[in-house]
Formats: structure tokens, sequence, C-alpha cells
């Protein structure tokens, strides 16, 4: 069962900071409309997830 999500809502973001995920090469990958990622975050609630 999964108790919670992580998720790097974007990786356009170049103030490289220390203790972030984000790098350069997660630029080339296409991002989610924002009506995408408002789904995901419902979907999300309704199987239970914080």
């Amino acid at each position: 069962m999964v108790e919670g999500l992580i998720w790097i809502f974007t990786a356009k973001c170049n103030l490289s900071c220390r203790h972030c995920y984000v790098q350069p090469r997660f630029s080339k990958i296409p991002e989610l409309e924002l009506n995408e990622k408002l789904r995901v975050i419902e979907e999300a609630g309704e199987l239970g997830i914080d």
C-alpha cells in the first residue's frame, strides 16, 4: 500500500539547490499540463494517498 507521494511538480527551475533532485536532464522530459497534474492529485487523494 502506498502511504505517501513525493512529486517533483516541475523541472523548470534553474536554482541548482544542493538538496534538490531536479537535474538539467529532467528539463528534457515533457511536463504534464496543469489539468493533468490536478487530475493526478485528485486520483491520489481518492486512493488515500496523502
